[in-house]
């Protein structure tokens, strides 16, 4: 179609048409042109809003997963810390009673000492009442098993020397009552030949128990360390 008849075409429908159909189909056209704009400007905008909307919810979510995580985390700690701190307690209690376990042990060869040496002039110490080998053995069954066979040893051998230096006072006094001094020389010479006897096996009981307890010592602050 050239432009004559286009030309011609649009004159025609000039004429057909009045001035207040024209004037309607202007606002017509305002209007479409209108709401294509709004419908452009808020469909962009409803769809920033969502976005936004979209990301405040993942940010939410996010927080509400890290809170969880950080609690997560600070109860794990505190599980491991409360291991770790009763380990390091126990520790540190096993080196205490080790430290009292070998206090007893001298205490033992002291009070073997006096009762002996009393017994021989025929008198019962005082101390004669108590002793600590049932304390060393106590100490071994609770806080450290791993020594107490070496324990056990050393107290009954103790109290085997224990026994033997009261039956010796008796003899002595029962001797020195009836005024036989033969016999109580005959008693105590004895009594000293069967102690020193016996006596070098009570020594090694002394030298394997330091021993563990060296050794278990060692133990448990190795562990310590690598901990």
């Amino acid at each position: 179609m050239d432009q004559d008849t286009v030309r011609k075409l649009a004159d025609i429908l000039a004429e057909k048409i009045s001035s207040s159909e024209w004037s309607h189909i202007i606002w017509l056209m305002l209007l479409t042109l209108i709401a294509a704009a709004a419908g452009s400007f808020f469909g962009s905008y409803f769809k920033m809003k969502g976005e936004h909307f979209a990301t405040k919810e993942d940010f939410d979510t996010l927080s509400e997963q890290l809170r969880h995580n950080t609690a997560l985390v600070e109860a794990v700690k505190s599980e491991v810390g409360y291991r770790d701190w009763r380990k390091r307690e126990w520790i540190n209690l096993q080196r205490i009673k080790l430290e009292e376990l070998m206090q007893k042990l001298h205490e033992s060869e002291r009070l073997l000492d006096v009762v002996q040496h009393h017994a021989i002039a025929g008198k019962l110490t005082t101390e004669s009442s108590t002793h600590p080998f049932g304390e060393m053995e106590s100490i071994a069954t609770l806080y450290c098993p791993e020594i107490e066979p070496d324990v056990m040893v050393y107290s009954s051998l103790c109290k085997r020397d224990f026994i033997a230096a009261l039956e010796l006072c008796v003899q002595v006094q029962s001797f020195s009552q009836t005024g036989n001094h033969s016999g109580v020389a005959v008693t105590i010479a004895q009594y000293q030949e069967r102690s020193g006897a016996l006596y070098p096996e009570r020594l090694a009981a002394i030298s394997n128990l330091k021993k563990s307890v060296r050794k278990h010592l060692e133990s448990i602050l190795l562990s310590d360390t690598r901990d």
